[in-house]
C-alpha cells in the first residue's frame, strides 16, 4: 500500500472515530499514577492489563512548555495494547495509538501542565478478557 493511501486511510479512520469516544475503556474510572520525570532520565513502568477487570492505566506527568515527551510501549499482547497521550485537563488526545499503530511517540509540548499517558487494551480485546503485560518507558527531554 502506498504512503499516500495509508495516510488517507488514517485520516478517514480518525474522522470516523470522532463520532465515538477515543478508545474509552469499559470501566468507569481509570486508575492513575503520578510519575516524576527528570530531564533525560528514562523511567520504566511495568504493568499488567486484563480485560473485564482492569483494561486501562493512566500515568500523569508534569511537563513545562518546550519539553519533549518521549513515550515507548512494549507489550506481551502488542496487537491488543496501545497508548494515548492526553492534553492537560482534557480528554483531547495529542496521540492516539490505536490510529497511528506505533508503539513509540515523541513530541515537544507547547503548554505546561499535567499530561496523561493512558495505556489500554483495545476494546474488543478487553471484552474478551485478554491479558497484557507491558513496559512503558517515559523520558522528559
Amino acid at each position: 500500500m502506498s504512503t499516500n493511501m495509508r495516510d488517507a486511510m488514517r485520516r478517514l479512520l480518525a474522522l470516523c472515530l470522532l463520532a465515538v469516544p477515543l478508545a474509552a475503556p469499559a470501566q468507569e474510572s481509570i486508575p492513575a499514577a503520578e510519575v516524576a520525570l527528570s530531564h533525560d532520565a528514562p523511567v520504566q513502568l511495568l504493568g499488567k492489563l486484563k480485560g473485564t477487570q482492569r483494561d486501562a492505566q493512566d500515568y500523569i506527568v508534569h511537563l513545562e512548555a518546550g519539553d519533549t515527551l518521549d513515550v515507548a510501549l512494549k507489550a506481551s499482547a502488542a496487537s491488543s495494547t496501545a497508548f494515548n497521550v492526553l492534553s492537560p485537563g482534557s480528554e483531547t488526545a495529542l496521540y492516539v495509538g490505536m490510529i497511528e499503530g506505533e508503539m513509540h511517540w515523541m513530541h515537544e509540548v507547547e503548554q505546561a501542565g499535567n499530561y496523561t499517558v493512558r495505556v489500554y487494551l483495545i476494546r474488543a480485546a478487553a471484552r474478551q478478557g485478554t491479558s497484557s503485560r507491558y513496559t512503558l518507558t517515559l523520558i522528559r527531554r
